[in-house]
């Protein structure tokens, strides 16, 4: 199960990288503002819970299926921004609304990887300072979110190749999470 969850935490974020490169890049260092503020705090929130608590989420088949209709969801809107940025455009006010909010919607499902993350870092190093984890988590946070975009932007190819890569990925991530509650 551990490998299911950490390969869906990569597709994520890999996903969340690839729309945000459809942005101009002032919106880059938004989102990765955005995140790294998030992962500053959400360290400490963290750090506070007991080493076995992402575990003891994910057992309970109720969390599990919860969390298995968010990520169903978010990948929806991902598909639906390829759809809606691959065919053709239609005149009206709500078109142009619906265009725009799948546009400039980065993908929330990423808030939640991080404390994953975070987690699976204090396991891996036990003892570390949790003033250190914050300040470096945050820091490789919004690296992470800016290099991670730039280079898939740049081996992503033309438009319609990234935007077959968020189709593609987004349909694993719906497997995966699929796969998450299939215990």
């Amino acid at each position: 199960m551990e490998a299911v969850i950490v390969t869906l935490a990569c597709l994520i974020f890999v996903s969340t990288c690839l729309k945000t490169g459809f942005l101009p890049m002032k919106y880059w260092f938004a989102i990765g503002a955005g995140y790294a503020i998030w992962t500053w705090i959400v360290t400490p929130w963290v750090a506070a819970q007991p080493g076995s608590w992402l575990t003891d989420f994910l057992a309970d088949r109720q969390n599990a299926l919860n969390l298995s209709v968010c990520i169903t969801l978010e990948a929806t809107v991902m598909i639906a921004f390829c759809f809606e940025s691959a065919g053709e455009s239609k005149q009206g006010t709500l078109k142009w609304l619906a265009d725009k909010i799948l546009f400039f919607y980065p993908g929330l499902l990423l808030a939640g990887v991080i404390p994953y993350t975070i987690q699976r870092l204090m396991m891996l190093l036990p003892g570390i300072d949790f003033t250190l984890l914050q300040w470096a988590a945050t820091l490789a946070m919004l690296v992470l979110i800016l290099l991670g975009t730039w280079i898939l932007k740049i081996l992503g190819g033309k438009q319609p190749q990234q935007l077959e890569m968020i189709f593609i990925l987004n349909l694993f991530i719906v497997i995966l999470s699929i796969i998450l509650t299939g215990k």
